[in-house]
């Protein structure tokens, strides 16, 4: 079953035009492309120089755009972008305009999206998996509290309640604070989701990832890594820095058929390795998880 996607874009369209080729591959059922409004001339001529390559393309499924007059943002036009799309569909792929998958990930895509649609503990399904390769699972999948959005999927159901503005800073500190049992790390989430929330950080993924932590949600994300961020460098929004350790990771591709993980309950292993991403780790730490790391032999 082919899905849609939805593909969100602003002033790159170098980068724009490779993942849009990755997605005709794949010939989703619609595909919905929303592109932000410019801010100055240059903007306004890197958007008509994407408006010139989809006239070249040739679709054979249906397209629906919606290029904005004002730009709203980063915060606002991925929001609203995302709230446009489930106006019109019930789950779905969404994908940034430098977020380039592999072939394994739309099929990733429609088999977890279908398999987990009626799931209301579930509230992404990720490409990502920022393990580096130095993990090693039995498994296809497994699931985790944290919100990787660098090429991922959910359901209308899910993102419904969403809010990128508006949370009282009593209700992040009760989540965040119950949520996390590592100081620095919940120090970190308060500290981030409130500058997001405020429109001091102009992302809206920090506020997505929230949501979850509320809802009391897990996500799941693929044992190897099936998406590549290619928009690292100087124009980029929030990956200005090239590198940078996430601009290393490279794309594999997944085995079918899956293998079902046994249980979706976060593994406090795995979930170490990706707080490490975020904060710093003790000494202590780093030893405990060593050593827990060889006993359950996963690296």
């Amino acid at each position: 079953m082919k899905l849609p996607v939805l593909l969100i874009a602003f002033n790159r369209p170098h980068l724009t035009s490779v993942v849009l080729d990755s997605i005709m591959s794949y010939e989703p059922s619609v595909l919905y492309i929303a592109v932000d409004g410019p801010r100055h001339e240059m903007d306004n001529i890197a958007i008509n120089e994407f408006k010139e390559i989809l006239s070249k393309r040739n679709f054979n499924f249906k397209l629906v755009t919606l290029f904005r007059k004002e730009n709203l943002g980063c915060r606002l036009a991925v929001s609203r972008a995302i709230d446009w799309f489930f106006e019109h569909e019930d789950m779905g792929i969404i994908l940034e305009d430098d977020c380039l998958p592999n072939k394994s990930f739309y099929r990733f895509m429609e088999l977890m999206l279908i398999k987990y649609n009626k799931n209301e503990n579930i509230g992404i399904i990720s490409g990502n998996n920022f393990f580096y390769n130095k993990v090693q699972l039995p498994y296809s999948y497994y699931s985790t509290v944290y919100t990787h959005i660098w090429g991922w999927g959910t359901w209308k159901r899910a993102w419904l309640g969403y809010q990128s503005s508006g949370i009282s800073e009593e209700r992040i500190e009760e989540i965040v604070n119950s949520k996390f049992p590592n100081k620095v790390e919940r120090c970190f989430w308060i500290e981030n989701v409130k500058l997001a929330n405020s429109g001091k950080l102009d992302t809206w993924d920090l506020q997505w990832g929230f949501f979850n932590w509320e809802k009391n949600r897990i996500n799941i994300m693929p044992c190897k890594n099936l998406v590549k961020n290619i928009g690292f460098g100087f124009d980029a929004t929030h990956t200005k820095v090239e590198n940078s350790k996430l601009n290393q990771i490279e794309t594999n591709e997944l085995d079918f058929p899956l293998i079902d993980p046994p249980n979706l309950i976060p593994n406090p292993l795995l979930e170490y390795y990706t707080r490490r991403i975020f904060v710093k780790i003790s000494f202590l730490e780093r030893i405990k998880n060593y050593i827990l790391s060889k006993m359950e032999k996963i690296i």
